[in-house]
């Protein structure tokens, strides 16, 4: 019986927002929990400690985090990382890492343009781009 992976979304917001605007984000990610960080601090570099030490502690209780920040860079943009981003910088990953980053462009263009992404596109690009298992041996061997 395979064990499911807990997954988590956390929400990071930008200057003046809150937590709570985390609930956003919920249709895109229906299988993972989602946290919004209410960080109590000020300044820049506060602020990125606490970030820090929130995302150490949630590490150790889930196997995947999705981070979005808003409002953290110039020009209000939404920045989405991805577990699997490793593999994008591996030449012997492109096989199937150069159709995935296709596929996000597509769903970034939608999002920008309707503020939503198709369901099946969606369901795509939040499915492993390799099975779960293979990727954490590759993760794993240098270990």
């Amino acid at each position: 019986m395979k064990t499911l992976m807990k997954e988590l979304v956390l929400y990071i917001h930008g200057k003046g927002g809150c937590a709570g605007e985390s609930e956003h984000y919920k249709p895109l990610f229906p299988a993972c929990e989602d946290v919004g960080l209410d960080y109590q601090t000020f300044t820049p570099w506060e602020t990125g400690k606490e970030i820090r030490e929130s995302v150490t502690k949630l590490n150790a209780e889930y196997d995947s985090i999705t981070l979005i920040a808003k409002l953290c860079f110039p020009c209000d943009h939404t920045i989405i990382t991805v577990p699997e981003s490793p593999m994008f910088n591996a030449s012997e990953a492109a096989v199937v890492t150069v159709h995935r980053l296709t596929l996000v462009k597509q769903a970034g263009r939608q999002y920008a343009e309707k503020g939503e992404i198709e369901a099946s596109l969606l369901a795509e690009i939040t499915s492993p781009m390799i099975p779960e298992d293979q990727y954490a041996a590759i993760v794993n061997s240098g270990v």
